[in-house]
């Protein structure tokens, strides 16, 4: 069985909707993601002395990136850094604050490398103040040293969904 369209029942108007509607079709089966993938974001931020309150004058810079997952409450993160002025004494995630603003330390992560420049990796499980803390982009981490107890270099932490 063949179906056949009059031309004079045709328009182009009915061709560009079939068009729009098979696009939108494709592009909603592209862009579907599980419910599984709505529940992680990335988190990720870049660290300076410049960002500390005050403003450190040091060479050190971090960046720390990783996962959150909303369902499970698990922190996954890595943190690295170099140029410091001395060994690293601590590591924390503070919050709630937005840059330019101080906060308490909400997590002290458990940082076993004492050295200017390494990396660091971990994960932690969290409470319902970090996640929305995290989420709405008011955390901040912070790595010191001894020369700086109060951080030497600080990096807003930002999470964005996949």
């Amino acid at each position: 069985m063949t179906l056949t369209i009059p031309m004079s029942n045709f328009s182009y108007k009915a061709c560009a909707i079939i068009v729009a509607v098979s696009l939108l079709a494709l592009t909603q089966s592209c862009t579907r993601t599980s419910g599984e993938e709505e529940n992680i974001y990335f988190i990720f931020g870049n660290a300076s002395g410049f960002q500390e309150l005050p403003p450190v004058s040091t060479s050190g810079t971090g960046a720390l990136d990783g996962t959150y997952d909303v369902t499970d409450h698990a922190l996954n993160y890595s943190i690295s850094w170099s140029g410091l002025s001395g060994v690293v004494t601590a590591i924390n995630l503070h919050g709630p604050a937005n840059i330019g603003a101080s906060a308490d330390v909400m997590v002290e992560l458990p940082v076993k490398i004492n050295s200017p420049a390494g990396h660091f990796s971990g994960s932690i499980l969290t409470d319902d103040l970090i996640r929305k803390t995290l989420i709405d982009g008011k955390v901040y981490y912070t790595i010191s040293t001894s020369t700086h107890p109060d951080g030497e270099i600080r990096g807003q932490v930002n999470a964005v969904r996949e």
